[in-house]
């Protein structure tokens, strides 16, 4: 029983470690939200 579980788990580490992962969202830059322009541009 505990051969099957290994080989089970080992299947299911293989299965998952193959599955490529995709990129949802990529952002090149971190921004704000400044309430209006003369705000961010006092922060900047």
């Amino acid at each position: 029983m505990a051969t099957k579980a290994l080989i089970f788990l080992g299947l299911v580490s293989i299965a998952s470690a193959s599955v490529k992962l995709q990129e949802l969202f990529s952002w090149n830059a971190l921004d704000w939200n400044y309430p209006d322009t003369y705000s961010k541009q006092q922060a900047i």
